[in-house]
Order: structure tokens, then C-alpha cells, then sequence
């Protein structure tokens, strides 16, 4: 293949890329995932989902007795 061949390649590459990630976009904007930005960055420093100091995820382990965190809700 000659040089010029690659560059051919690479741009439809490079525009099918483009495509599939104005595709995306698009479908995040049409379903409403932009429309309440604030939200979202709000519930992370919620004192009622997750207290300071507490860890409240963990590496998967086979055996979930072996975690040690915070106790669950009914226990």
C-alpha cells in the first residue's frame, strides 16, 4: 500500500470516530443527561450518603465477610 493509502485509511478512521462520538453527544443531549449538571456534583458531598472518614467502597473480594467496612443498614 502506498503512503497516500494510509492517509486515505487513517481520515476514515478518524471520521468514523468523529461520527460515533457526535453520535453519542447527541443521544446524552437528546435524552437529557446535560439538562441538571448541578445535581449530580451536589450528592457527593452529601454528609447522608457518604460520611467523612468513612470508606464506603472496596476492592471485590471473594468473600464479602473479609471486607472491612462500615456496618450495613440492618446489621
Amino acid at each position: 500500500m502506498e503512503f497516500g493509502g494510509y492517509i486515505i485509511l487513517g481520515a476514515v478512521f478518524a471520521g468514523l470516530l468523529f461520527l460515533g462520538a457526535a453520535a453519542v453527544l447527541w443521544w446524552a443531549y437528546r435524552d437529557g443527561q446535560f439538562s441538571d449538571l448541578e445535581s449530580g456534583s451536589r450528592t457527593i458531598f452529601d454528609d447522608e450518603e457518604e460520611p467523612e472518614g468513612a470508606q464506603t467502597d472496596f476492592f471485590p473480594t471473594k468473600n464479602p465477610e473479609d471486607l472491612d467496612g462500615p456496618p450495613r443498614r440492618g446489621e
